[in-house]
């Protein structure tokens, strides 16, 4: 349903009987104003043969215009319309839309995965550049590479196997930075579970007792 006017106006959505007209519990989103918002109603399924109407309710001598959209008929109950009508994401299929708690939860919650794209909590560099990871300090320099193009090794990556495939390397500004931390960060991930695991691929061409690789984890405000 579409709404336009100055004032909140009310709708009342009804069912018809043979014998009456009963209202249905239904109530208009306060924000809905000027923008397309889903509404829904349960039908008892004891109600046999009915008609759907509806009848909207406008102030008086104002100007206010109202429309109605895919009316369609479901099995079941009815679904929560919050992440519907107040969405924080909408999925590509147009159809899917979550709220803020549903992105960046370690879960698909679009087909594609969209909603995690940019989090951080899944990157092999291939379609979302370094998916928000980024350095933390000038002497060293960690670099998005293609495999083929790269001037080291190797020559393929983990996920595609293929020169076409894509990593992030470790680069060496200068010789005095051996001794240096090349730290490499993450975006802030939410909603981990105590059963949460951080899984990698590497390939190292490090060499002496000094060189090693270290994975810490930073709380926020830390």
């Amino acid at each position: 349903m579409y709404r336009n006017g100055t004032q909140v106006h009310d709708m009342t959505v009804f069912v018809r009987t043979n014998d009456r007209d009963l209202a249905q519990d239904f109530k208009m989103s306060g924000d809905s104003e000027n923008k397309w918002a889903k509404g829904q109603v349960y039908l008892a399924p004891e109600l046999g043969a009915c008609q759907i109407g509806f009848a909207p309710s406008f102030p008086l001598r104002r100007s206010n215009f109202f429309a109605l959209d895919d009316l369609e008929f479901k099995r079941g109950r009815c679904s929560p319309l919050e992440d519907v009508n107040h969405p924080s994401f909408t999925c590509k299929d147009g159809d899917t839309h979550l709220t803020s708690d549903k992105i960046c939860n370690f879960a698909a919650d679009c087909e594609d995965g969209l909603d995690e794209a940019h989090c951080g909590t899944f990157c092999d560099f291939e379609n979302n550049g370094t998916c928000n990871w980024s350095r933390e300090d000038s002497k060293t320099r960690w670099v998005l590479e293609e495999a083929g193009t790269s001037n080291h090794e190797p020559k393929f990556d983990q996920t595609t196997a293929s020169e076409r495939g894509h990593y992030v390397s470790l680069e060496l500004v200068n010789v005095g930075s051996v001794n240096e931390a090349g730290r490499l960060v993450s975006p802030y991930l939410f909603n981990a579970a105590s059963s949460c695991r951080f899984v990698f691929w590497y390939y190292s061409q490090l060499s002496g007792d000094s060189s090693t690789v270290k994975v810490r984890l930073r709380r926020s405000g830390n």
